[in-house]
């Protein structure tokens, strides 16, 4: 009998039961405890500044504040970028990198907030950045979700849950999901 790691287990039972719209790369990122630097003094290690702020933008889309911060104020792009040097493959790398080059491309840093909606919203559609799309919208949400602020603000939190309550009505504690 052959023992397998816990990190390999999750990522096998991912896969298996069709939960593999998060790719096992992002979930090797997230079981490894990706620490990300929230001083003033960060500087990215895998992406350029000026790609860099393709990704803010970006993030900010997926992610835009309303009653709670944005992507970018949670430090996704801080999450990506850690995800980019240290997890996703070459393959996925260069769907980041193409993507990112197909924003420049098409002056999506000089549009206005609504164009850049519909422009990511057409983006979406397109089979050929239909996986920058995918790639990305998965690493912000799961950034966002295991920052500070989305698991405190977006999601509800407890730290020292009460009680066990099975089947409840959501709308009783807030109607947001639970972080823990």
């Amino acid at each position: 009998m052959k023992l397998v790691s816990r990190r390999k287990a999750l990522k096998n039972t991912i896969s298996y039961f069709g939960l593999g719209l998060i790719s096992p790369t992002l979930v090797s990122g997230v079981l490894s405890g990706c620490n990300i630097d929230n001083t003033n003094k960060w500087i990215p290690k895998a992406i350029s500044k000026s790609n860099l702020n393709y990704i803010i933008e970006w993030i900010d889309i997926i992610i835009p504040e309303t009653d709670t911060p944005s992507a970018s104020k949670a430090l996704v792009h801080r999450f990506v970028d850690e995800m980019v040097e240290a997890f996703l493959s070459k393959s996925e790398i260069h769907i980041i990198d193409s993507g990112i080059d197909y924003l420049r491309s098409k002056s999506f840093l000089k549009r206005n907030d609504k164009e850049k909606i519909e422009f990511v919203s057409k983006m979406a559609r397109n089979n050929e950045f239909n996986p920058f799309f995918i790639l990305m919208k998965n690493m912000t949400v799961l950034g966002y979700f295991n920052s500070e602020v989305g698991a405190t603000m977006a999601a509800n939190y407890d730290k020292i849950p009460g009680k066990y309550e099975g089947c409840i009505d959501i709308d009783k504690y807030g109607g947001k999901v639970w972080a823990t």
